[in-house]
């Protein structure tokens, strides 16, 4: 029997790509499947939108939230599907996505399945495919190296393992997909497929376009959290190499024209030079104290 697939659509204000998000997951076919979307009590048409497609959805609301990751927690306590993954909703499932991941899942239950992203240019309507590679813990701790790639629409991860690790951080705003990603892959075997199982559209007001900046900040202290986890030899210098990381990022920020991503970077390089040096041992509680501090955050939301 092919396994329950739960996704999950955060909203807010994005009304106008909102129709065709729903439609690629309706549209899917798939005998096993869960869509719970989850509104931030949008301005727009959004809430008339969804309306219409209530009777494919199992459940749905549009109220104030604390953001993404909320909105995402919130969908992700009431799914009860063997797999789990979100479509944000300005992006949008490839036709015949789901009966890919779940036969995939069929034949390999406990794996987090990765399959290849469309990324279309709403602005020019150049696109490019986005190939998942490496996923493997280490790799995606060691964020200097560029070793590993990772696009979120195109990766399912198993609920149980979700709930395991204790789910979305809170506290993140930008990078709450690859915190959780590096907690997965401490036990989740991956299942790759050539298969692009998702289209992720840019435009001027996604987070990667219009907060760039900061979400190269929140990368780096994702990644600081877990560098206890990484083989000694890459643990001692990897204080040294997310420096050279970031001012590479900064001075490519300044070549295409962007200075106020590069001054955010600028200032996380000065606050990194500023802080007090971390011990060994608090290296190696950092991951972990990171994510129960989240965990407590979220129970005070």
């Amino acid at each position: 029997m092919l396994p329950k697939i739960s996704i999950v659509t955060p909203s807010y204000n994005q009304g106008p790509f909102l129709e065709e998000c729903l439609r690629s997951i309706d549209s899917q076919d798939y005998p096993n499947l869960e869509h719970f979307v989850i509104d931030g009590a949008s301005s727009d048409d959004s809430a008339n939108i969804i309306r219409m497609h209530a009777p494919n959805l199992t459940w749905w609301t549009s109220e104030p939230d604390c953001g993404q990751t909320d909105a995402l927690r919130k969908g992700f306590q009431r799914a009860t599907g063997d797999l789990l993954n979100w479509i944000n909703s300005d992006d949008a499932l490839c036709p015949g996505a789901l009966q890919i991941v779940g036969n995939l899942f069929e034949k390999h239950p406990g794996s987090v399945i990765a399959g290849n992203v469309l990324l279309y240019d709403e602005e020019t309507g150049a696109s490019r495919v986005l190939v998942q590679r490496n996923l493997t813990m280490s790799d995606m701790i060691s964020i200097w190296t560029n070793r590993s790639f990772y696009s979120q629409p195109g990766v399912f991860f198993p609920r149980s393992m979700y709930e395991e690790v204790g789910g979305l951080d809170i506290t993140l705003h930008y990078c709450m997909d690859h915190d959780l990603m590096v907690r997965l892959l401490k036990s989740c075997p991956v299942v790759y497929t050539e298969a692009v199982l998702a289209k992720a559209r840019q435009h001027p007001r996604s987070k990667t376009c219009s907060q760039l900046g900061a979400m190269i900040v929140e990368g780096t202290r994702v990644s600081r959290r877990y560098w206890c986890d990484l083989p000694a030899d890459e643990r001692g210098t990897a204080s040294m190499r997310m420096y050279s990381h970031l001012i590479r990022l900064m001075v490519g920020r300044l070549y295409h024209r962007a200075p106020r991503e590069a001054g955010v970077i600028a200032q996380e390089i000065l606050r990194r030079l500023r802080a007090p040096k971390k011990s060994g041992s608090e290296l190696l509680t950092s991951g972990s104290d990171a994510h129960r501090a989240g965990e407590r955050e979220r129970r005070r939301a």
